[in-house]
């Protein structure tokens, strides 16, 4: 899978990375795969039906960046903490409009 909606740019200065540093390319790009993945199962559908020319939604888009920031600073399973979710921070927030639910029509 390649990246189609998000750059690695965009989850660098999301995760306040040097954009000149592409020590952690590999990884980068393996995160932003898996939350394009993570954001086409949640919707239940290909992300192309909601584009305009090749662009998500900006919201749609910042929920696949947070979901992979996410995922790169918690690279674990598990935390010895306890996490709170950042309201407007939440990707699950950011995609719950784009998601269709099956039997129930788009409106």
């Amino acid at each position: 899978m390649t990246l189609k909606y998000t750059t690695i740019e965009q989850l660098k200065r999301q995760c306040v990375i040097d954009i000149e540093d592409h020590s952690e390319d590999d990884i980068l790009t393996e995160l932003l795969e898996s939350a394009e993945g993570w954001a086409k199962t949640k919707c239940q559908r290909d992300l192309d039906e909601l584009t305009d020319g090749d662009e998500l939604p900006a919201d749609l888009k910042r929920a696949i960046i947070i979901y992979a920031a996410t995922m790169y600073g918690n690279r674990e399973g598990a935390a010895p903490t306890t996490f709170s979710v950042v309201p407007f921070a939440n990707p699950e927030a950011l995609i719950k409009p784009y998601i269709k639910y099956r039997g129930i029509p788009n409106t």
